[in-house]
């Protein structure tokens, strides 16, 4: 292996150079590695958590989605009876979550982009935060939203008008 060589001619430098002082070295490599190990189990950590996360919100979702299908399963009796479209109770379910997603959206920029600030200030080499982070970060949320609503929006919105009706 060339490091090794070249340590050992180093290392034989050395002692020509010195009066039996050994040598001590080490490689950056291993340097970093301790120095980032704490950052990458910090990272590790938030995944999980993040995970985590976006299951529960998810389950939480889906209750909510069930709560206001089961509310309002006379309207959309009506609206299915007035010759609504699945797609458009579907929208009609899906714009009352969206409201909400917004507003934890931008509680949640302003969260984000404060903490992320404080904590990247903490390197040598500083990256600035870009605003298509937050935008991709409310796409992906949108889409993870539509897709925990749509299937229960999409049997609420399927049901036949006069046994949604005959329900209340």
């Amino acid at each position: 292996k060339s490091d090794n060589k070249t340590v050992q001619n180093i290392e034989k430098t050395w002692n020509n150079l010195t009066s039996n002082d050994p040598m001590v070295y080490f490689y950056m490599n291993d340097d970093y590695e301790t120095i980032y190990k704490e950052d990458r189990r910090t990272g590790n950590l938030a995944l999980a958590f993040a995970i985590l996360s976006v299951i529960i919100a998810s389950l939480g979702l889906y209750g909510l989605t069930s709560f206001t299908t089961q509310q309002r399963t006379k309207e959309i009796g009506i609206r299915k009876a007035n010759g609504a479209s699945t797609r458009s109770v579907m929208l009609l379910l899906y714009k009352n979550t969206a409201l909400l997603i917004l507003i934890a959206a931008i509680l949640a920029w302003s969260a984000g982009y404060f903490f992320s600030k404080n904590w990247l200030e903490n390197f040598y080499f500083r990256t600035s935060l870009s605003p298509w982070e937050f935008i991709l970060s409310l796409g992906i949320v949108a889409f993870v939203a539509w897709i925990t609503i749509s299937y229960k929006s999409y049997r609420a919105a399927s049901i036949n008008p006069s046994d949604a009706l005959r329900y209340e």
